[in-house]
């Protein structure tokens, strides 16, 4: 994962999804960086020690992302959706069930930059 971007810099979508033992850490992908081409991201159980700031600097700079999963990421919480909606990416998907640290009020703040299309 380190030489992703330089390896595949067109990737247009990525799944994480079955990194087995959810081993994708915060320590792991704080040495990633992303093409920006990037549109899709599931990260899913993969991710279950995945952090709000991990998860920030992954995706933030991924101004093409339209689908993102984060099923079963245990640790990601309303914090990373706030700063999000503040980014106002134009989600298309957002997949977050067993996520229980994300709140409506985060929710709300997406689907107020999303609007209908999420």
């Amino acid at each position: 994962l380190d030489s992703l971007a330089d390896c595949c810099p067109v990737l247009e979508s990525l799944d994480l999804s079955d990194v087995e033992g959810g081993g994708l850490s915060a320590a792991l992908l704080a040495r990633v960086q992303f093409p920006r081409t990037l549109a899709k991201l599931y990260i899913a159980s993969g991710g279950r020690d995945v952090t709000d700031d991990a998860l920030a600097r992954l995706v933030l700079p991924l101004p093409r992302l339209c689908v993102l999963d984060l099923d079963g990421c245990e640790n990601v919480s309303s914090a990373f959706f706030e700063r999000l909606a503040a980014n106002a990416r134009p989600l298309q998907v957002l997949a977050l069930a067993n996520c229980p640290r994300v709140g409506d009020h985060a929710l709300r703040a997406i689907a107020d930059v999303t609007g209908p299309n999420l």
